[in-house]
């Protein structure tokens, strides 16, 4: 099973938690789209609550990235 298919698989909860278990700071309610990588140390990575990210997004994260609220 390729990356994409489980990351669908496992929903969308399914997704905010795995991201939490890698680092990420998430404020609920967030949605994480199915096809958003973090390749490298998504420990530095914060995304606040109201936040959706969807569709075909990489965030590189070699310093701290703060998503704020309410981002679309």
């Amino acid at each position: 099973m390729n990356q994409y298919a489980f990351r669908r698989a496992i929903g969308a909860r399914g997704r905010v938690s795995a991201w939490q278990e890698l680092g990420v700071e998430v404020a609920e309610p967030v949605r994480i789209g199915a096809r958003v990588v973090i390749p490298q140390r998504p420990e530095n990575v914060s995304i606040g609550a109201g936040s959706r990210l969807t569709g075909k997004v990489t965030i590189i994260s070699w310093n701290p990235v703060t998503i704020g609220r309410n981002v679309l």
